[in-house]
């Protein structure tokens, strides 16, 4: 069909289903485009082209005014154009509004209604981009206007042209990945570094994204891949980086987690590349030694208590590592090892070293001392010469200064008879200088030392020195006299032992006595005669000595002066008797008679008493004892008819144990004399219990000191003239 002209008419007509929109122009082209140069219309001509056949008849338009071009945006941009009809309906229209892609662009309204009273007045409809979250670049979208629907047959079925619009796209496709957290620094120690992952935009299908470690040495990610998928794109994935220890002191070292070009049928994320994240992973391994503290304590002990303590790398080291040790006092400690020696493979394993105390024998107090860790040795540069911490440590002295003396051995008794005692002396700790210590008797007349001083050099500190007492005759029957061997302050530069004061040794010196004890016909003989000072008339007489008589038979001789030189022993005779008898009621008594003159001197029994007899031409005989404080007894006897004989004689005639009656002594005799003089009372207080000799006692014509006593004889201690036999047993019964 071909049209023979054009025509203009005053309204816009639809020919058919075909209507001319006017966008604000003042013509429609043939092919029902608005020019784009075109603003505005206010009344718009349709070029109806001309057919050989008459046109249909005229009917109802829509007019459609807006710019152009019409742009949305998935922001939310809009745009709006306006509807009126282009002649009175008879009756209501309805103009239905259609969106090609809601998903890009969805009008306010689905449906305009116009009226015969506003027909004529246009009225907006506003486009609104929709975001659809897809990088899917600017979508062209179509809006529809129709058809119409109305009881008016002129306007129903009315179709305006279709309006192209653009959706302008604000999505773009890519990774976001965030900066890592708390920051860009993993350790070795196990610190760690977070970050996450997401899409920009909501992608056609999954997208994968591989994760690796480019030095998994240093850190690793807890995932190996992150998947997206259209419906969780939006969602950030969480990495986590997590440091690895690699033992070695390298610094800290720079790695990342790569995550590799983008998996998925979505071209467009299948070409994208997200960037690595990176990292520092923090080195926590420094060169260096743990050398822990000493256990259970820092003091070793000179009894060998022991302590330890424990080395080892701080870091893996890349050679061996030697570290020397000795200790900077070898006499206060000794450790177990000379050296430790480290390799990369037990660099972390602790070596105990065992530190034994030392005993030097010196009171030098507690002693500060170290085991010394010298600087290493490697071909590792890091550990070459580094020098480990000493480990500091106290020795307890177990010595202490001082002077030790032995009990004396084999007692603490020495005897005046010479009998001697021993006792040691050493030191109790090595000195450093020698230590000279004197030795004195605080009684030489009781026990002489066989030494003046003791000398300990610092060799021989410990060989115990022997000191030999030897007990001294002091010449008095006086028991046991106590004395010392006193130990001087010691002299020496060791300030530990100079000045030091030992204590005493206490001593006792023994009077060495034995008795001579006689039972039943037990006597005493007084051998070779008698001295010739007490032979004549009337010559001075005197006899004494120890008795304890013992209670036995009715009448016992103890001493016996007899002047019967022919047997008679009765004052028919001439002759006079001098003895101590016991009478009938058990006293005991001395007696001198003649004729029966008798005078007594009571004397107990089981007890030692002193006793003395003698002659004096200017009083007669006497009898008397000493007491234990020196008071004297006597009791004296004159005989009218005078003495017969020429000579009062102890001997061979006479014995010393029995009287002229045959009864015998029983008890215990000691220390028997003979004088030639009468001794006062006051001598004889103050010497009864003195050994005498000739030199110093005037008169002393006989002693027998039975503590010399040997086989049953006693010697004569003044003169070479009678020895005392004894008829009975020697036994230790010492007079007090």
């Amino acid at each position: 069909m071909s049209f023979a002209s054009r025509r203009r008419v005053g309204v816009t007509v639809l020919f058919g289903l075909l209507a001319c929109v006017a966008l604000v122009a003042p013509a429609c082209s043939s092919d029902g485009t608005v020019p784009a140069n075109d603003a505005s219309v206010t009344d718009t001509s349709v070029v109806v082209p001309e057919r050989d056949a008459a046109p249909p008849p005229i009917q109802g338009s829509l007019r459609v005014t807006a710019s152009v071009p019409l742009r949305t945006g998935e922001d939310g941009t809009r745009a709006t154009f306006t509807v009126a009809l282009a002649t009175r309906p008879a009756f209501p229209v309805v103009v239905p509004i259609a969106s090609s892609n809601e998903a890009e662009i969805k009008a306010d309204a689905s449906a305009l209604t116009f009226t015969a009273d506003d027909w004529d007045k246009p009225k907006t409809v506003t486009l609104v981009g929709q975001n659809d979250e897809v990088a899917d670049g600017d979508q062209q979208v179509t809006i529809s206007l129709g058809p119409t629907s109305s009881a008016d047959a002129t306007q129903n079925g009315l179709r305006a042209e279709p309006i192209k619009v653009t959706n302008a796209d604000d999505d773009s496709a890519g990774v976001e990945v965030s900066p890592p957290t708390p920051s860009a620094i993993t350790t070795e120690a196990g610190g760690e570094a977070r970050f996450t992952v997401r899409l920009r935009s909501k992608p056609k299908a999954d997208v994968t994204f591989a994760l690796s470690s480019t030095r998994p040495s240093e850190g690793r990610a807890d995932k190996t891949e992150l998947v997206f998928t259209p419906s969780t794109w939006s969602q950030p994935q969480t990495v986590v980086v997590k440091g690895q220890n690699d033992a070695a002191a390298d610094g800290d070292q720079a790695y990342a987690i790569a995550l590799a070009k983008g998996q998925s049928v979505d071209a467009t994320y299948a070409a994208i590349d997200p960037a690595d994240v990176a990292l520092v992973n923090q080195d926590d391994d420094v060169p260096g030694f743990f050398v822990s503290g000493a256990t259970p304590s820092a003091r070793t002990t000179e009894a060998g208590g022991v302590v330890t303590f424990t080395v080892r790398l701080r870091s893996m080291p890349a050679a061996l590592v030697t570290i020397p040790i000795a200790s900077n006092k070898p006499e206060e400690g000794m450790p177990s090892a000379t050296e430790l020696v480290f390799t990369p493979a037990n660099y972390d394993q602790p070596q105990t070293v065992t530190v034994t105390g030392q005993d030097d024998f010196v009171d030098d107090d507690d002693v500060a001392y170290a085991i010394v860790l010298s600087p290493a040795t490697s071909t590792d540069a890091v550990y070459a010469a580094a020098d480990p911490p000493d480990v500091a440590l106290t020795n307890a002295d177990d010595d202490t200064a001082g002077i030790i003396v032995s009990n004396p051995s084999p007692s603490a008794t020495t005897t005046e008879g010479g009998g001697q005692t021993t006792f040691t002396v050493r030191l109790a700790s090595q000195p450093r200088a020698d230590v000279t210590i004197p030795v004195s008797s605080s009684n030489t007349a009781e026990g002489m030392v066989d030494k003046a001083s003791l000398t300990f050099a610092v060799a021989d500190w410990n060989v115990p020195q022997t000191i030999t007492v030897t007990g001294q005759p002091d010449n008095l029957l006086d028991g046991t006299t106590a004395y010392a061997v006193v130990l001087g302050a010691a002299s020496s530069i060791d300030g530990g032992y100079a000045g030091m004061n030992p204590m005493d040794v206490t001593l006792s010196n023994r009077s060495v006595c034995s008795s001579i004890v006689l039972a039943g016909a037990g006597r005493i003989a007084v051998a070779g005669g008698v001295h010739p000072d007490i032979a004549g008339l009337n010559a001075p007489k005197h006899v004494e000595a120890w008795i304890r008589p013992t209670l036995g038979a009715a009448e016992l001789g103890i001493l016996n002066l007899g002047t019967d030189t022919g047997g008679c022993g009765t004052a028919a005779c001439g002759g006079a008797t001098f003895r101590l008898n016991m009478t009938m009621n058990g006293a005991l008594s001395l007696d001198v008679s003649q004729g029966g003159a008798v005078s007594s001197v009571m004397v107990p029994s089981d007890e030692w008493t002193f006793v003395f007899a003698g002659f004096s031409p200017a009083t007669g005989y006497y009898v008397g004892r000493a007491l234990a404080d020196g008071t004297i007894l006597r009791r004296s006897v004159s005989i009218s008819n005078g003495i017969t004989r020429s000579s009062l004689t102890v001997g061979q005639a006479s014995t010393i144990g029995v009287n002229l009656n045959n009864s015998y002594f029983v008890g215990a005799i000691d220390v028997v004399r003979i004088w030639s003089r009468n001794p006062s009372d006051a001598e004889i207080g103050a010497r009864y219990k003195t050994r005498l000799t000739a030199a110093n006692e005037v008169g002393l014509v006989h002693q027998w000191w039975t503590e010399d006593g040997a086989g049953g004889t006693t010697t004569d201690d003044v003169t070479t003239q009678p020895s005392l036999v004894a008829n009975g047993t020697w036994q230790s019964i010492c007079p007090p």
